[in-house]
């Protein structure tokens, strides 16, 4: 039997303006992550959270992590430990269209 181990990781988001200032910026610690790809898409989930709590209607997500972006272009389908986190994704996109 093949046990994964959870560790802890942490996000950290920061939204900018067009002129790449800083408006606000937020981080989590995250107790229980199973990889780093679960935690990149907690900071996917947290950004557009963070934007709709300062009033922020139009954004632009970016990210580093290649599993992301695919995931996300594939509709948030996924069958790894962070599938849940992707269908909220998905959810909170659909709301704001």
């Amino acid at each position: 039997m093949v046990e994964k181990v959870l560790i802890s990781r942490s996000t950290g988001v920061v939204i900018r303006d067009n002129h790449g200032g800083v408006i606000a910026a937020s981080n989590k610690f995250l107790p229980h992550v199973a990889d780093a790809h679960m935690a990149e898409a907690w900071a996917l989930h947290d950004g557009p959270c963070l934007a709709q709590s300062i009033g922020a209607n139009k954004i632009v997500c970016q990210t580093d992590c290649l599993e992301v972006v695919t995931t996300i272009q594939d509709g948030g389908f996924s069958a790894t430990p962070a599938a849940a986190i992707y269908d909220e994704c998905m959810r909170q996109s659909m709301m704001n269209v």
